[in-house]
């Protein structure tokens, strides 16, 4: 019998609905807590760059406007440089270290390739409760395909 894995990082998805101030500070105060670092995960999820018929509702005008795939990415990109930012003020205000790593492709693809044994994933929602069904077959193939040592869920 083998010793279980001491745990080495917090890994945190960002990038599908739940990467708001008070989630990343949750994350980081449990990283802090446990003494492990943060790591942060924002997965730019292929598909959305591939939807020729797609179109935008833009507001205030209420114009439909064509999917621009390069729009998309330019907001991932600040989406990137504002999660650094609040990652690096969280790991400096409660010392603890941090990083935030950026994929593109299929999100439970890329969380179970990042996953090794000693890590703690955490996905968040952002309101308690019953997960919404989209989160509940992330954690089914996190837990049945991911080499991760434990699966955390926090309603938030």
């Amino acid at each position: 019998m083998t010793a279980p894995p001491s745990f080495r990082r917090l890994v945190l998805e960002v990038g599908q609905g739940a990467s708001g101030p008070a989630t990343l500070r949750a994350a980081a105060e449990l990283a802090r807590f446990l003494g492990l670092g943060l790591h942060c995960v924002l997965v730019q999820d292929e598909a959305l760059f591939n939807l020729p018929f797609a179109r935008e509702l833009r507001m205030p005008t209420r114009e439909w406007r064509n999917f621009d795939p390069g729009q998309l990415a330019e907001e991932f990109a600040a989406m990137a440089t504002g999660l650094r930012r609040s990652l690096e003020a969280l790991g400096a205000s409660l010392a603890i270290a941090q990083a935030l790593e950026v994929q593109r492709g299929d999100p439970e693809a890329c969380l179970i390739g990042l996953c090794v044994a000693g890590d703690i994933v955490v996905l968040a929602q952002d309101a308690p409760g019953r997960p919404r069904p989209h989160l509940a077959a992330r954690l089914q193939a996190l837990a049945l395909h991911s080499a991760a040592s434990v699966l955390l869920l926090l309603g938030l």
